[in-house]
């Protein structure tokens, strides 16, 4: 039979049961076999070894010693501070802080776009996006340019030294070369004020796509400004100037109308087409209208 009360000295030696209440005060030695259920509260300080089985739940403070294997699953969102031993493969997402250093091999694919500082070498591949603005000196063009300059070139005025050993064929002017006929679909530009330009995040107008001759082309493949500035740009007609819905001005309407209000009478459609602001802002919808 059990004692009705504790002894004054403990066992020597630690009994092999759990006893039926808990201690007052927890024993100095552990006991021979384990828990049968695990304790109500945790640990105050992590193990300094790793348990036998994996936890249902992280802990919120981690191990005193590092895994000896890394994990089978890679972490959900990318580390604060960069490993001190390189990965074996890249990963899917970049780090929160950038490499101090560059890295020693150059990317595989040209980025979309531009980095802070220049390339101390040009690059082998262009990138994918053209430069906003031109650069600040002229290279060397491999080849002749496709459209004619904006300038003729300056005549000598001095004869050459040796005679030419046949006559010329035309008399030489200093008359620029004439302009290159635009496509017949465009009509002119729709309009002359500044407009919203997506890939700046500015609003520019047609004469800021044409002031600068190196940056022409780039500035003319814009789709805001081939839609708008056909006629500066020498280009066909993209689209329609005045989208589904947008009104416009037309001289001797009370109100402004659409483009779809152009094609909406069958018996006013070439009238209503071959208004001049209805040509300039609706060159698609009345491409087949117009004379």
């Amino acid at each position: 039979m059990p004692s009705i009360s504790p002894t004054e000295n403990p066992s020597i030696y630690p009994s092999d049961e759990p006893s039926m209440q808990p201690s007052k005060e927890p024993s100095e030695q552990p006991s021979m076999q384990p828990s049968m259920e695990p304790s109500e509260q945790p640990s105050k300080e992590p193990s300094d070894e790793p348990s036998m089985q994996p936890s249902k739940e992280p802990s919120e403070q981690p191990s005193m010693l590092p895994s000896k294997e890394p994990s089978e699953q890679p972490s959900k969102e990318p580390s604060d501070l960069p490993s001190k031993l390189p990965s074996k493969e890249p990963s899917e997402l970049p780090s929160k802080i950038p490499s101090m250093e560059p890295s020693e091999q150059p990317s595989k694919e040209p980025s979309d776009l531009p980095s802070k500082l220049p390339s101390k070498e040009p690059s082998d591949l262009p990138s994918k996006i053209p430069s906003m603005e031109p650069t600040g000196n002229p290279t060397w063009s491999i080849k002749p340019s496709p459209s004619p300059s904006a300038k003729p070139s300056i005549i000598s005025a001095a004869p050459s030294d040796t005679a030419s050993l046949t006559p010329s064929a035309a008399k030489i002017t200093n008359a620029p070369s004439a302009a290159p006929t635009c496509p017949s679909s465009c009509q002119g530009d729709a309009t002359t004020e500044k407009f919203f330009i997506k890939k700046i995040d500015k609003k520019k107008d047609c004469g800021w796509a044409i002031r600068k001759a190196p940056a022409k082309e780039g500035r003319c493949a814009n789709p805001e400004v081939q839609t708008n500035c056909c006629e500066s740009c020498c280009l066909p007609c993209l689209q329609d100037a005045a989208g589904p819905g947008v009104k416009f001005d037309v001289e001797g309407e009370v109100s402004p109308r659409t483009c779809e209000w152009a094609v909406r009478k069958g018996s006013s459609t070439n009238r209503r087409c071959n208004l001049p602001e209805v040509k300039l802002n609706c060159c698609t919808t009345c491409a087949d209208y117009i004379n």
